[in-house]
């Protein structure tokens, strides 16, 4: 449905194994294809300057030792009187506590002149490098039946389920302006 009112989206994206910048286009895809945004941009976080031309930014970061990673956050910490989305990637289940306070914490560092849309997690693929230095400072968890069973089950996400829902979302949050 287009909306009368002007829909300046962008979508800012920090992401290292590709899992988040998968997500990020697959929501940039569906804001372009539904026609409810009159413009929308996707930028990486390594070439994001301002979003002064955009009412509505979504921002996308991969979970990083337990936070949303730091650029990303710097991101989401510098914005101001926007309408914002919040969305990451993790290897471990989305629905967990920890995901949960992971993601509380992230939106509680958003500048309270925005209002928040809404946020979520997606699940993603744990990089090889990322499982190395796990296994260096947590050496048990080569044997942890539970962790590699996760690590097993992350490394077919974000799949093609999870780039519509992610993409269904994101969708919802503008509808709701």
């Amino acid at each position: 449905m287009r909306k009368e009112k002007n829909m300046n989206t962008q979508i800012v994206v920090s992401s290292v194994t590709g899992n988040t910048l998968k997500v990020a286009k697959a929501i940039f895809e569906s804001l372009v294809n539904s026609n409810m945004v009159d413009k929308c941009a996707l930028v990486k976080v390594e070439d994001y300057k301002n979003s002064d031309d955009f009412e509505n930014v979504l921002v996308g970061f991969w979970l990083d030792s337990g936070h949303a990673d730091f650029k990303a956050l710097d991101v989401i910490k510098s914005l101001k009187d926007k309408n914002v989305g919040i969305f990451g990637t993790l290897g471990g289940r989305p629905d967990s506590k920890g995901a949960f306070e992971v993601m509380q914490k992230t939106c509680e560092s958003l500048d309270k002149s925005n209002v928040l849309l809404g946020n979520m997690f997606i699940q993603g693929k744990v990089s090889a490098e990322v499982l190395e230095r796990m296994y260096v400072a947590f050496p048990h968890l080569k044997d942890d039946e539970n962790h590699q069973k996760r690590i097993k089950d992350a490394a077919t996400h974000p799949d093609a389920t999870d780039l519509d829902m992610a993409a269904m979302t994101a969708r919802k949050w503008l509808e709701n302006l």
